[in-house]
This record gives C-alpha cells, sequence and structure tokens, in this order.
C-alpha cells in the first residue's frame, strides 16, 4: 500500500532538515502498485520535472514524494538523470527523497554515486544519510553489513551512517536495534540511542513508548543505561508529561534514573505548572526536588519571566516555593533589582534567603548602586554580606 507524503508531513521535513533534526519518511512504497501501469521513463521524468517547478515548499515536496513513488526498474534511470542535472540547485529534503528512492531500488549505487562523484558536503551528507535510511527501511540486514564495514574500515563515514541507519532499521519493523546498539564502539553507542529512541518515538504513542523501553532500561553499561533513560525520559515527557512521571518513579532510586524527575519537570512546569509543582513535591523523593525545581524554572523563565511571576502572584508562597522564588528572584535582578529583593526576602530559609539576597543584591548594586545602597543600610545583613555586594572587603572600623 502507498503512503504518499500529504503537504504538513513535508512542510514538517522541510523545518525538520532545516534545523538537522532529519526525519524519516518510512513507509512509502517505490515503483507501481499492481492496480496502475507502470510509469515510463518520459512520463516519470515529466512529473519530476513538473514537481522540482511548483513555487511553494510544501507543494513541491509533496508532488515530487508522489512521483518518485512510482519509481521503478523500467524508469530509475531517467530519475538519475534529472537528478544530475538539477543537483546543485536540489534543497537537502529534495535530495533526500531522491536517493531514498533511489535506495529502494539501488541501495549500494545509490550510495556510492555521491561520494564517487564527489558530490560537495551540502549534498552529499543529506544524500547518503537518505540511502542508507531508505536501504535499512527495506533491507535492515544489508545495510547492517554495509554500515559495519564502514564502522571498521572507513570510520568517519561509519559514524555518519549510524544515525540514518537505525532510524531506517527501527521503522522498518525489523526487531534487534537495542542489541545491535550494545555491541557497538562505546563513542559511537549515544548516537545510535538517539537515533533509536527518536524513531520509536515517532511510531508509537507515550504508553507503547514506556512500555517499549522497560523491557530495554538498566542494560548496557552505565553510560549507555543513563543516555538511554535520559532520552526516552524527554521524548515521552514532551507528550505526556503525568504519565511519565509516573514511569519515572519507578525507577528512581536506580543510579541511570538520576535525572528522571527534572527532566519530567523542565518538560511539564511551563506547559501545566500547578500540575508539575505538586507532583515534584509531594510524590518525588525529596533529594531530587530543589534541583528539579531550580532547573524547570530556569528553563520556563529563559522565554520572558509574565508567565512564572503571574504564576507565583496567585500562590500563598509557603517553603515548598523557596527554590523557584530563589531562581526567579536572581533572574528578576537582572532587570527589576528593587522588585527582585522583595521576592527574594520571602524565601523561607534561612540560609537560601540570605544566599539570594547577596546574589540579586549584588546585581542590583551594579546597575543602581545608590538604590540598593539605601536598601542595604536596614538590609539585616551583616557586614561581610554588605561588603561583598558592594564589591569591597570588610572592614575592621565598621561599614565602608
Amino acid at each position: 500500500m502507498k503512503l504518499p507524503l500529504n503537504s504538513a508531513v513535508a512542510l514538517i521535513a522541510l523545518i525538520a532538515l532545516t534545523v538537522g533534526i532529519g526525519i524519516g519518511w518510512g513507509g512509502a512504497h517505490f515503483g507501481s502498485s499492481p492496480d496502475e501501469p507502470p510509469s515510463a521513463p518520459s512520463e516519470i521524468g515529466a512529473d519530476l520535472l513538473a514537481a522540482l517547478a511548483e513555487a511553494s515548499p510544501s507543494q513541491r515536496l509533496t508532488r515530487l514524494a508522489r512521483a518518485l513513488e512510482r519509481v521503478d526498474a523500467g524508469n530509475v534511470d531517467r530519475m538519475i538523470e534529472i537528478l544530475g542535472q538539477e543537483r546543485t540547485v536540489l534543497t537537502e529534503p529534495e535530495i533526500q527523497l531522491f536517493f531514498e528512492a533511489w535506495a529502494h531500488l539501488e541501495p549500494l549505487t545509490a550510495l556510492q554515486h555521491p561520494l564517487k562523484e564527489r558530490w560537495p558536503a551540502r549534498t552529499r551528507v543529506p544524500a547518503v544519510a537518505a540511502a542508507i535510511e531508505g536501504w535499512a527501511l527495506s533491507d535492515p540486514a544489508a545495510a547492517r553489513a554495509f554500515v559495519d564495514r564502514r564502522l571498521e574500515g572507513a570510520p568517519k563515514l561509519g559514524q555518519k551512517l549510524v544515525h540514518p541507519f537505525i532510524s531506517g532499521w527501527v521503522h522498518s519493523g525489523v526487531p534487534g536495534t537495542f542489541e545491535y546498539i550494545l555491541g557497538l564502539p562505546v563513542h559511537v553507542r549515544p548516537t545510535a540511542s538517539l537515533a533509536m529512541v527518536a524513531s520509536q518515538a515517532r511510531r508509537l504513542d507515550v504508553d507503547g513508548l514506556l512500555f517499549w523501553a522497560d523491557a530495554r532500561v538498566g542494560r548496557g553499561d552505565e553510560v549507555l543505561q543513563r543516555d538511554f533513560f535520559r532520552r526516552v525520559t524527554k521524548a515521552a515527557a514532551r507528550r505526556d508529561p503525568a504519565a511519565t512521571g509516573e514511569w519515572v518513579l519507578t525507577h528512581v532510586d536506580r543510579e541511570y534514573a538520576v535525572d528522571g524527575v527534572r527532566l519530567v519537570a523542565e518538560r511539564w512546569l511551563p506547559k501545566e505548572p500547578d500540575e508539575a509543582f505538586a507532583w515534584v513535591t509531594r510524590e518525588t523523593p525529596e533529594p531530587f526536588r530543589a534541583r528539579a525545581l531550580n532547573s524547570a524554572v530556569s528553563m520556563w523563565l529563559t522565554p520572558r519571566l509574565d508567565p512564572a511571576r503571574e504564576w507565583l502572584e496567585t500562590k500563598t508562597i509557603d517553603p515548598s516555593f523557596d527554590p523557584v522564588v530563589d531562581v526567579f528572584a536572581r533572574r528578576l535582578a537582572k532587570s527589576k533589582g528593587r522588585e527582585a529583593i522583595g521576592w527574594a526576602e520571602g524565601i523561607h530559609d534561612a540560609s537560601q534567603r540570605t544566599a539570594t539576597l547577596e546574589s540579586v543584591a549584588s546585581l542590583w548594586y551594579e546597575r543602581e548602586p545608590e538604590a540598593a545602597e539605601s536598601w542595604l543600610d536596614g538590609s539585616g545583613l551583616d557586614e561581610a554580606a554588605r561588603a561583598a555586594i558592594r564589591g569591597t572587603s570588610p572592614s575592621p572600623s565598621g561599614p565602608l
């Protein structure tokens, strides 16, 4: 059955490739279906050129993908001719589509073509990546043998092939990727793990992804265990942080899961602060809470402060909010020192309050020394703290 690429997916692919994420086009079947006659070379050629003439990038990719699905052994040479004549003006997504289609018919030839022809890196890299991914999608065992030979004999090229190869293998539905990764050189495993988890996250819903991960988590060396757990947690938490939070807590006492609470909180707090805060402060083990909240709030505040301020202003600030207020006050001090001091003064833990006040006041003093000096006189901070804020040394005769 054909799975034509619709406009939405084509546009997503264009964006993803532009930022270097990469995407599997998996599932498309190449060659004429039994219900339609084969396309003549002239017909394929005309359709490909018409697709490339489309003004809209998304429409161009959509039409190109549909035409390339009809490429078969009888008309592939015409496709290769057009690829050669248009190569210098093709975009990366367009190159990927051409080479995926070619790899389904002549995988080794497709892979070797941009290397033998000495294509520039801008076009060679996406071409080779698409070819190996397309090969792995249709014949992962043969693609694996090719990648393994390159990892041994041409390791730089082999390492570049690992991500698209693993992605194609996952989308083929043939099992064994995790076991394969266990046997890879240590320095290659992170790339392979990223490709495997990202591809599974596209194929499966969150429950399916976590069920799949449960059968594999904790396997391999410590580095791979932690890397795998982190990648699964991030991928799942982006879509369903509540379900991911429950899953993380079933592993929280294991060394590989040390970052789990923080990773969920970072992705949950900006979307649903009440639910995320309640989960961190009530359900997670106490040693993980402050770090998770500090990190999550810091990420939340990166674009702008207003959402966090508005949320905090609706709350009764009890001691559980200290990590949140600490990060918020420090960030606010970069633009509004006096307001930041007010937030810092509301921190319940005395040592944390003093540390935050010193940090906030130092930033304020750099921008508005007279106003900060006026506050310092009645701040209650000791001489050493006041001197640190002023950037001076404490005097034995009293405040400067």
